[in-house]
Order: C-alpha cells, then sequence, then structure tokens
C-alpha cells in the first residue's frame, strides 16, 4: 500500500502548497492588517469544519468535494482582474461548465479490496442494492444468494437453521448482519453463541442492549421474554434504514413492543437512568471486518474503559448481570485485557472481583460475564452446561479446575485461564510487565482497547513470533510513526529549504532563533491542545466526527475573534501577548481538574446543547489563543520582514508535527499529561515574546 499512500500524498500536496503560500503573501502585508487577515482565515476554517459536517447529510463525498472546489474557485474569481470584465465572466462560465459536469457525473469511489464491502460485491449475484450517506458514514445494503456470514463464533454445534440474512456495510468495512426471521422461534440460532449465557442463568426482565446493530441481540432478549429492552444505537440513519426499507428483511425486530431505541451515548444516558438493569450487554460492536490489521489501534473507545465499567456495575440491580464480548485472538489480547479491566472496576467499587467473574470463549469470541453480587452454586453450574453443550472453553469461573479447560478449541497452551488466574493474583503487576503485549486497563484518558504493541517489547516480540511479526503489527499505531517520520524529514525540504535564499537577509539578525522557537511553540500548544480536548469531547458529544466539527470549528472561529480583538491592542503589546499567554495557562490547567466533572453535568442533556456547551468551553481558551500569533508576526513584520515567511512555516511544521505526534502521545501518557504539554507551549511562548526582535516599534 505505499505506492497508494504516497499517491494520495501527492494529490494533497498540490492544494494546500498553493494554499499555504498564498496565506504566508497575505501575512506579509501591511503590519496593521495582519491580526485581519489571520482573524477572516481561521474563522472561514472553523466554518469549513461545521458546514462540511452539515453537508454530509445531504450530498455524497463526490458532490462534498465538488463543493469545496467550487469555494475555491469562487475565492480565486475574488483575485481576478476585475478591470477587464470579459476575461472573468469567460473564467466563471468555464469553471461553472467544469463544476457542473463533475456534479452531474461524479467520479465512482474506488473500494480498496481487501475491504468486506469489496469482497462481498465480488461474490456471484451479490450486489448493493442501496446505498447511502451522512455525517456518521456510508451505508451499503448488500443482498443476494451467496452471503453466509453467520453469527461470530457461533458453537460448530448449533443445530439450527440460520435464516437468509442482508448485510449492512459501514464505510466498507464494518459489517452487520440482518436475519429474515419469521417469527420469534427462527431466532433459536442465537442461543448457540457466546453472547447468549447470561439468558441462561435466571430471568432477565429488564435489559439494556449498548449498540443493537442488526438487530441480532435486541432478538436474543426477546426470544427469552425479556418484558423491557432498552437500546442504545448510535447511528439514527442505519436504525432508519432497517426499521423502515429492511423491515420486512429482519429489521422489524425493531419495532417488538417490548423494545425502546435512544440515540444516546451509554455514559450519558445513564448518568441521568434511575432505573437498574438485570442485564447490560455490550455485544460485538465489530462482528466482521474495521479491526483488521490493527487499523483501530489508534482509535479511542470510551465503552471498554474502567469507568465505563464501573457506570455498568452501578447501574445493575443487586443479582445484575453485566456482559460484554470482544474478539477471540491468539496470543490473547482482547480477551484478557477486558477481564483486568473488570477486575480495575470491581476493585474501584470496593468489591472483590474474584467470585464476580466469569469468561468463556469459542472459537472466534470471547465473553466475560461481572455479576454485582457473588455467583451462585446453582449458577455456575448452569454456566458449565452450558458451555460444555455448545463447545465453549471455560476461561475463568469461581472454583475452575485446571482440568476442566482448553477442552474443545485446543491452544498449545490455557493462555486465558493462566492469564485470568495471574490477573486475580499479587504477582498481577508483574505478570502484565512480563507478557508480550500491553493488558494494562484502558482509562477514559487512555481510551486506546486496541492498542497492544509496546514499542519497547518489539525486539522480544520478534523474536519469539519468528517471522510472524507482521501479523501482529497495528497498523494504526504504525501508519501514525510512519507519518511522524515523514513529517520531520520532509520538513527540511518543504520548510527550510524554500526559504533558504533567504539565509543572507537574517545573517546578524539578533534573537532570530527565540522567534522561530515562539512559533513553533504557537504551532505546537495550538493543536496538542486543540487534539487534547477533541478527545475529550468525544465521549461528552459520543462520536468523533461530532467533536471533531465542534472542537475544530470552536478553536478557529474563537481564535479568529481574539486575532481580530488583537488588532486594538495599538501599545504596549508586550503586555497583551504575556497576559493572553498567561490566561491559556490559567484556564487550561483549569480544565485539566475540572472539566470532567464540569462536562458531565449536561452529558445526559439533548445534542444541541452540549454543542453550546462544548464551544462555551473552549471560547475562553480560544479568544486568548488568537491574540498570540498576530501580535507576534506583526512584530516581527515590523522589524525584519524577511523573517515572517518563515515564521509562518515553522508555525504551520509545529501544528502538523502536533497533529500526528498528539495519539501516539496520548497512547503513552493519556490526555491529561497532553493537555500538560500544550498549556507548557504557551507558558515558553509568553516567556519568548520580549526576546522577538527588538526594533524602532510604534507599540514599545
Amino acid at each position: 500500500e505505499w505506492l497508494h499512500i504516497l499517491e494520495i500524498e501527492l494529490l494533497m500536496l498540490l492544494p494546500f502548497f498553493l494554499a499555504g503560500a498564498f496565506l504566508g503573501l497575505v501575512l506579509m502585508d501591511r503590519s496593521e492588517r495582519i491580526h485581519g487577515h489571520y482573524a477572516a482565515n481561521l474563522i472561514g476554517s472553523g466554518a469549513g469544519a461545521v458546514v462540511s459536517v452539515g453537508l454530509m447529510s445531504f450530498v455524497s463525498t463526490p458532490g462534498l468535494l465538488v463543493v469545496l472546489a467550487f469555494l475555491c474557485y469562487g475565492a480565486g474569481l475574488l483575485l481576478a482582474e476585475w478591470k477587464n470584465p470579459k476575461s472573468v465572466a469567460w473564467s466563471a462560465g468555464v469553471g461553472l461548465l467544469w463544476l457542473s459536469a463533475a456534479w452531474f457525473s461524479p467520479s465512482e469511489i474506488a473500494i480498496s479490496p481487501y475491504k468486506k464491502l469489496a469482497q462481498e460485491r465480488s461474490k456471484p449475484q451479490t450486489k448493493v442494492v442501496f446505498t447511502t450517506e451522512g455525517p456518521l458514514g456510508r451505508i451499503d445494503v448488500v443482498a443476494g444468494p451467496s452471503i453466509h456470514d453467520a453469527p461470530p463464533g457461533m458453537s460448530l454445534q448449533n443445530p439450527h437453521a440460520i435464516p437468509e440474512r442482508t448485510l449492512l456495510i459501514v464505510d466498507g468495512d464494518q459489517t452487520h448482519i440482518v436475519y429474515d426471521y419469521r417469527d420469534r422461534e427462527d431466532w433459536r440460532f442465537l442461543d448457540y453463541t457466546t453472547t447468549a449465557l447470561p439468558f441462561f442463568l435466571g430471568e432477565l426482565s429488564r435489559v439494556l442492549i449498548i449498540g443493537p446493530g442488526g438487530g441480532a441481540p435486541l432478538a436474543l432478549a426477546d426470544l427469552h421474554g425479556s418484558a423491557e429492552i432498552v437500546a442504545l444505537a448510535g447511528n439514527r440513519r442505519m436504525v432508519g434504514l432497517l426499521s423502515g426499507r429492511l423491515a420486512e428483511k429482519g429489521g422489524k425486530i425493531y419495532g417488538v413492543p417490548s423494545v425502546r431505541v435512544h440515540f444516546e451515548e451509554p455514559r450519558g444516558y445513564l448518568s441521568r437512568a434511575e432505573v437498574r438493569y438485570d442485564l447490560i450487554l455490550l455485544p460485538l460492536l465489530d462482528p466482521a471486518g474495521g479491526g483488521a490489521g490493527g487499523l483501530r489501534a489508534a482509535e479511542e473507545n470510551y465503552l471498554y474503559t474502567v469507568e465505563s465499567f464501573q457506570a455498568f456495575l452501578r447501574h445493575l440491580k443487586e443479582t445484575g448481570i453485566f456482559s460484554v464480548t470482544v474478539h477471540a485472538k491468539v496470543p490473547p489480547r482482547d480477551g484478557l485485557r477486558v477481564f483486568n479491566t473488570a477486575i480495575e472496576a470491581f476493585s474501584r467499587e470496593g468489591l472483590a472481583p474474584r467470585n464476580r467473574l466469569v469468561l468463556i470463549r469459542s472459537w472466534e469470541t470471547v465473553t466475560l460475564l461481572a455479576k454485582k453480587s457473588p455467583w451462585t452454586a446453582a449458577q455456575l453450574g448452569k454456566i458449565r452446561e452450558f458451555s460444555n453443550s455448545r463447545g465453549f472453553d471455560l476461561c475463568y469461573l469461581p472454583g475452575l479446575e485446571a482440568e476442566e479447560v482448553n477442552q474443545f478449541h485446543i491452544l498449545p497452551r490455557p493462555y486465558y485461564y493462566e492469564g485470568a488466574e495471574h490477573l486475580l493474583s499479587p504477582e498481577k503487576n508483574r505478570y502484565i510487565e512480563d507478557y508480550l503485549f500491553a493488558l494494562d486497563p484502558p482509562t477514559d484518558d487512555r481510551p486506546y482497547f486496541n492498542h497492544f504493541i509496546r514499542w519497547q517489547r518489539l525486539p522480544e516480540l520478534k523474536a519469539q513470533l519468528k517471522g510472524r511479526l507482521p501479523a501482529f503489527m497495528e497498523l494504526g499505531s504504525l501508519m501514525l510513526a510512519t507519518a511522524l517520520v515523514q513529517v520531520v524529514l520532509l520538513a527540511g525540504v518543504l520548510v527550510i529549504l524554500p526559504l533558504f535564499p533567504k539565509v543572507p537577509v537574517l545573517r546578524g539578525t539578533l534573537n532570530k532563533g527565540w522567534v522561530l522557537l515562539y512559533f513553533f511553540s504557537l504551532g505546537l500548544g495550538f493543536m496538542l491542545l486543540e487534539m487534547g480536548l477533541l478527545q475529550k469531547m468525544i465521549l461528552y458529544l459520543a462520536h468523533p466526527i461530532y467533536s471533531a466539527a465542534a472542537v475544530i470549528a470552536g478553536f478557529l472561529v474563537f481564535a479568529g475573534i481574539g486575532s481580530q480583538m488583537s488588532g486594538r491592542w495599538k501599545s504596549r503589546i508586550h503586555l497583551a501577548a504575556r497576559g493572553a499567554a498567561i490566561v491559556v495557562v490559567v484556564v487550561g490547567l483549569l480544565y485539566l481538574f475540572l472539566l470532567d466533572a464540569w462536562l458531565s453535568w449536561t452529558q445526559s442533556r439533548a445534542l444541541a446543547l452540549r454543542f453550546l456547551v462544548t464551544a462555551l468551553t473552549i471560547a475562553p481558551l480560544a479568544l486568548a489563543m488568537g491574540h498570540l500569533f498576530p501580535l507576534g508576526l506583526r512584530r516581527v513584520s515590523q522589524t525584519v520582514p524577511a523573517l515572517v515567511p518563515w515564521s509562518w512555516a515553522v508555525n504551520g511544521f509545529a501544528s502538523v508535527l502536533a497533529t500526528v505526534s498528539a495519539p501516539l502521545l496520548a497512547m503513552s501518557v493519556g490526555f491529561s499529561r497532553l493537555i500538560l504539554a500544550a498549556i507548557a507551549c504557551y507558558l515558553l511562548a509568553g516567556a519568548l515574546f520580549p526576546f522577538l526582535l527588538r526594533g524602532p516599534l510604534e507599540e514599545m
């Protein structure tokens, strides 16, 4: 894929190179105009973040690109030589014809042959019957007689027929199976999945399902007579498809009287829910595709953190059960990490985990059960009976003997049983330290459940896997690390080399190193702070797309307003810059300790209100941050104008460096320390401002 990655980068090079060059020229205008130019750029960028997400509900991805091209072309016309109206009209006409052709004859998006959608389309008589797009992704409905997908990890001893099925494929890979059932008994095959275990341990009247997908978890609860089934879904468009267009193809399970669907983030819903549940079910949310090759290693997931598990436990009845299913891998990773996360959650709640946990596995899935009260002898007997009759392996339950494990899907060693016992023992920390992959429990500060590779252990990993290392590498993390190396290497070519002819002009200029460090600190600090809050807001706003739109728009728009406000400082700009830096440091430190509590007050409220709270949270930070760049550039432009493009280039390089390195840093040290590093950058910038080039400035 290296050639494809290079192709994408080259395609991106031209527009961003030209945009960067144009902005650099604009910032070399008269010093009294810089704050306004910079403000317009920031506010326009922030508006683009919101408008783009809004347009995703109405136009396709190729159509969105046409809209953006139209805006760029319009900006170009604004710079045309208006003294020659015919030339302008001719240019406008040609551009409109070209854009119209692209709009009415859009190009087809190429789908990687390794994605689930491409593989299904290659099957005989299989076709995409419907496609829809929105802010939360593209959904393809795939149907055909060659589709034979079964529930993940279903027992090979299943005696029941599986109904015909249709696939809902999100973004070409994440797959949800929709089963065409006729009556309740058609779902009996689901009893032969590990997810079904809690329904055999007692009456479960009130059930909460997080991520109902194609409807199978709802059907399982309905099959076993649950009177109240609450489903928390994240994609309204997908549920609309299931209950509308696909209602007769299996989606009518969403219309069962006992089912109620809420489109809310689970933590937000639970923060206001007063009821307690017999079962909280977290099924396999990515049953097929999406996680292959470790692409999700760099993706944050707040459902599998210690804090989430604590919230689930608190909303169980005294005899209630929390169930979570993940993929089974060898060597074990997901199953042991989720087990360790539950141990930590019980410990924080002051409950002994040893007699409250159960772990079983099939050939593909691992299911953890956590019970608020200790397991009874009768329930332990039912767990053994359920597992043995279906060929599922027992990995952990109270009183489990070594000879009972690794009976059906045999591994070289009983890794899961050994791991569970070690994680519950006093030697837990040593076991985690010596284990080949990371098993530490994810937290809200480091919510990377799928990140298992420890870079310092790569040599040992390579030696133990004996040539099989590529199969275990996490491409998500690897691509971020590769991009980081690229950024550093290309900086010399794309930042320093084009400006090299100006070096003689700068010889003898005092403090130029401090000047460049000042703008580097601003670029680094701005993006680290933005990225840190963006990740924090994912939990609050329930989806990365919403968080990106709200945070990026908020930072850019309010920083733009701050830039415009900086033009009012006609004297003592060094005091204004220092004051702005102090505001960033103080507010940033307050957010570091109080932000979670502040957001928790409104986490259960409507999305529109949460967007407003996000904007109000960002405003004081961004207004102050927006002062520092134009004030510094204004001062530099009045002394050595040749240093302006250097300052702009270094600032841009630092911004890209921060964007790429932020996830890698967060995986290692957490978002709190990431925000702390950003605050340190602004503290440094405030200290460096007096060292900017001194000269005969009126402001002084």
